[in-house]
């Protein structure tokens, strides 16, 4: 339900796939590495061993921003 993007009748639905591509990566990013799970109380990229620290929001919009 969090995706609503696969959905064509709301008005996230991506109309072109370069936007679309680009939405899923940062919805990827902050799913995997900056959301915190109640069951391992870490994110799944900590978990993996992927990362060391918990990333936030704020580090994923100075990742957007530096790629503008």
């Amino acid at each position: 339900m969090s995706m609503r993007r696969y959905a064509r009748k709301t008005n996230a639905f991506s109309k072109n796939l370069e936007q679309h591509r680009n939405m899923l990566a940062v919805y990827f990013v902050w799913y995997n590495g900056a959301r915190i799970y109640g069951s391992i109380r870490v994110t799944p990229a900590t978990e993996a061993g992927l990362c060391h620290d918990v990333r936030d929001l704020h580090w994923l919009a100075s990742l957007l921003k530096d790629s503008n």
